[in-house]
């Protein structure tokens, strides 16, 4: 049987704010979040707060789980479009050297997360542009 999308999207915040909580350093252990828009077993987009910050997260499509501050974007479009330039701008300083790659990554290993990062990017980029995902926002 085919597994609810109400179950996903509730799995997947769950694995995404643990996943936050277990990488990011907050100063308050209370995270608050509800899902905000999801493309059904495929991409979330949720905000969520700790203390008196707000977040966008996004998580789910193979893609990284990642945050941004809510004062970035006020419609999860305007987020999602912000988490694709962002990927893009991360993936391109990796290939110019103009950040530091991680120290236990290997080349090929940082080469591969690269090209992985700008794929996501790219697909993220291509689902903002299409409308039909977006009217019900």
């Amino acid at each position: 049987m085919a597994e609810q999308p109400d179950n996903w999207v509730q799995e997947t915040l769950d694995s995404a704010v643990h996943e936050i909580i277990n990488t990011r350093q907050f100063d308050a252990p209370a995270i608050r979040a509800k899902p905000v828009w999801h493309l059904p077993g495929a991409l979330l987009l949720a905000q969520f707060e700790v203390a008196d910050s707000a977040y966008w997260l996004i998580a789910g499509g193979g893609g990284p789980t990642d945050i941004l501050n809510a004062e970035l974007a006020n419609q999860p479009r305007d987020a999602a479009r912000h988490f694709s330039l962002k990927w893009q701008l991360g993936a391109q300083q990796l290939l110019d050297g103009a950040v530091a790659a991680p120290a236990d990554m290997t080349e090929q290993e940082v080469r591969e997360k690269t090209v992985n990062l700008i794929r996501c990017a790219e697909s993220l980029s291509e689902l903002v542009s299409a409308e039909q995902f977006w009217r019900n926002q």
